[in-house]
């Protein structure tokens, strides 16, 4: 009799011991997995938040808009009164004068990848500049003044620049792609006026 109740007894443990083992084996194969804690909203890891034009001041009705004049170099456009602008950020020797956008949140110019720059240069330099895009640029004309307007790859990103004759020299107009709403603008408001040159030759005679 003792024998034969222990042999109940170990069979009752052993069919104990699966139905916890089967049990635990259900509960981990309809666990729901653990998302990262960098994706547990279902945002990709490598979202592209830096190039997205979400970080760009959308223009409105009520935006307000401030004025550039540089009457040496004979030219002024409107732009968002938030955005600040730096003469002389660089030094090229042939760059005659450059002109450095910077957008809201930014305290200083960035000389090696500015989001907006209008440049001065020698048309020796802008023809080189550009000799490898010259089949790809679009005529634009702006008050009668024909150039190219350029879209190309630099590096790993995409810019646009506008080449324009300016006397001896040319003027590039050059933005990122994430800086076109505001490059547009520009481009838009773009005027032409009569320089400091201009008025001294005027005066001479």
């Amino acid at each position: 009799m003792k024998l034969k109740g222990l042999l109940v007894t170990a069979v009752l443990l052993a069919i104990i011991v699966v139905g916890v083992l089967s049990t635990l084996n259900d509960l981990q194969n309809n666990a729901v997995p653990e998302q990262p804690a960098s994706t547990s909203t279902g945002t990709p890891i490598l979202a592209p938040a830096a190039s997205s034009s979400a970080s760009i001041p959308e223009p409105t009705p009520q935006e307000t808009y401030q004025k550039y004049r540089n009457e040496e170099w004979g030219f002024e456009f409107q732009y968002p009164e938030e955005w600040t602008w730096h003469e002389a950020a660089f030094y090229n020797p042939s760059s005659k004068f450059n002109l450095v956008g910077v957008p809201p949140g930014k305290t200083y110019p960035n000389p090696i990848a500015p989001p907006i720059l209008i440049n001065i240069v020698t048309s020796e330099f802008a023809d080189h500049a550009f000799h490898d895009l010259k089949n790809e640029g679009s005529e634009k004309i702006i008050q009668g003044v024909r150039g190219l307007i350029y879209a190309y790859q630099y590096e790993d990103a995409f810019k646009y620049a506008l080449v324009l004759p300016l006397g001896r020299e040319k003027i590039i107009l050059g933005a990122y792609e994430d800086y076109l709403d505001i490059f547009n603008q520009i481009l838009a408001s773009f005027k032409f006026i009569p320089s400091a040159e201009t008025k001294t030759y005027r005066n001479e005679e």
